[in-house]
């Protein structure tokens, strides 16, 4: 129970919406992540890629890789997914909930990729893509439309190593793992979310999927820490006096404590391991996914963390962080390739380059996801939901049930709503 109650934190810093139970500091988490890939198709994979030069030695070889790592933030996507997608599940113990997402899954992916894709598709049409092949993407001289129809509908989800991942954008890699690995989380909760024994369950498919599933093993973790989070909040409450005890065993902690707030070094001491983690050199799959469930943990364990990742501009990247990710490599290899070449050719130096079309990029990048936001994510996505609940297609979660934990056995699924 000790473990558990490491994910204790304040109420009043763990705000949730009562139309869908999200937590905003994860959100906020996830808006950064987001900002992160940008950062990172931007600068070293293309504006500014790394050398020997000291301030490329400081952002790509210090723990302020962080901030450019555009990979290990892919990485706390999927922990992320595995939590978000299992919270309200843990919560209540909704079957019919569980049911409806299931349900609006496709669908919830398909619109903003289809959005997302059209978009590439129209700047290649009327020849806006000033970079036919470069590190961050390489995309069509000639576009067909039912190309990317057939692309978006299908192979985005169901053909991982399509060659058309190219054409529309290298980003998309990440959809079907997305879409197998949200369906493999509501499977999971589905057979054995109300088990008391889940935790055994846990390791035995825990160590498979980090062997031959690894993308998936992602989503369980967070799935997992995700239960462990719940558990917490609903039996636990005993972290203060579990800090006290942990640090007084150490004797120079003792005296630390003494002199500082007990919060403040719990998170110094977290933060001091992610950063040593930053620092290794780590080889294989846990080179990157080690530091980001580091990460994830700091965040659900740290009120500083929380507090931050609740901030307004956290809460904007959040709100914006799918529509970021999806539109922003289109920008980048139009706009910002078009005023880098005009840059060049006017004879700027490497480094203003990059500071002036990081000054044009990121403000049109993060205003162009706002305005995706607006119209296909807060307008069309929720017509098309209501639309399908009205219909009958998916399940109506207004009158759910809150169902008891079972010791053993799975509950049987309730009627749905429809």
């Amino acid at each position: 129970m000790h473990f558990l109650n490491l994910f204790h934190g304040k109420e009043t810093i763990i705000k949730m919406s009562n139309a869908n139970q999200r937590i905003e500091f994860l959100d906020g988490l996830r808006g950064w992540a987001a900002f992160v890939v940008l950062i990172g198709h931007l600068y070293p994979c293309w504006l500014y890629p790394p050398s020997d030069s000291p301030l490329s030695q400081l952002f790509y070889h210090t723990p302020l890789k962080l901030f450019t790592d555009g990979p290990s933030a892919v990485i706390l996507f999927f922990l992320l997914s595995g939590f978000v997608l299992s919270f309200n599940f843990f919560k209540n113990y909704d079957y019919n909930a569980l049911i409806s997402m299931a349900q609006f899954r496709y669908f919830r992916l398909l619109i903003p990729i289809l959005c997302s894709v059209l978009i590439s598709y129209l700047f290649m049409r009327f020849n806006l893509m000033y970079t036919v092949q470069d590190h961050v993407g390489i995309f069509m001289s000639k576009p067909r439309i039912l190309t990317a129809l057939k692309f978006s509908f299908f192979e985005v989800f169901f053909v991982p190593d399509t060659r058309h991942l190219y054409d529309f954008g290298l980003q998309l890699w990440t959809m079907s793992r997305e879409f197998i690995g949200s369906f493999l989380v509501f499977a999971f909760l589905s057979l054995f979310g109300t088990w008391k024994i889940r935790p055994l369950i846990y390791l035995i498919i825990l160590p498979i999927f980090y062997k031959h599933f690894y993308y998936y093993f992602l989503f369980f973790t967070g799935l997992c820490f995700c239960d462990l989070y719940i558990l917490n909040k609903k039996y636990g409450y005993l972290l203060q006096k579990y800090k006290l005890t942990l640090l007084q065993e150490n004797s120079l902690y003792a005296k630390i404590v003494e002199f500082f707030n007990i919060d403040y070094l719990f998170d110094t001491s977290l933060g001091g391991i992610f950063a040593y983690l930053y620092q290794l050199n780590l080889t294989g799959k846990i080179s990157a996914a080690f530091p980001m469930i580091v990460l994830l943990f700091w965040a659900l364990t740290s009120d500083n963390l929380k507090s931050l990742f609740t901030s307004k501009i956290s809460l904007f990247l959040g709100k914006i962080s799918f529509a970021l990710y999806l539109t922003h490599l289109t920008l980048l290899c139009s706009l910002s390739h078009f005023t880098n070449a005009l840059l060049t050719s006017a004879g700027y130096p490497l480094l203003l380059r990059a500071i002036l079309v990081s000054l044009v990029t990121l403000p049109t990048c993060l205003a162009f996801a706002y305005i995706f936001t607006l119209y296909v994510e807060d307008r069309w996505l929720k017509k098309v939901k209501s639309f399908f609940i009205n219909k009958g297609f998916i399940a109506n979660t207004k009158n759910y049930k809150q169902l008891p934990q079972d010791s053993s056995t799975p509950l049987p699924l309730p009627a749905m709503n429809t």
